[in-house]
């Protein structure tokens, strides 16, 4: 298939590493509306950060939002 082991270990790393950063987030009341890879660099010491923050609100906030619009139901938030 093209995929080396390393590279799979490093790519698992990098998400494993994206997913403890919106789990930090939202563990915090925030969330990002545009999660995706776009969204994340890596430092040259392999740290991963989130580099965009252009979609970031409090939950709380969109939650008000969401029962005032009857848009976001709070299930997804």
């Amino acid at each position: 298939d093209g995929v080396r082991p390393c590279a799979l270990r490093d790519g698992m790393r990098w998400w494993a590493a994206a997913v403890r950063i919106v789990a930090q987030l939202h563990g915090d009341g925030w969330v990002h509306s545009d999660v995706s890879d776009r969204q994340f660099l890596e430092l040259p010491d392999g740290t991963v950060v989130l580099a965009d923050f252009d979609g970031l609100a409090r939950a709380d906030s969109l939650a008000e939002l969401g029962s005032s619009l009857g848009a976001l139901p709070e299930s997804q938030l």
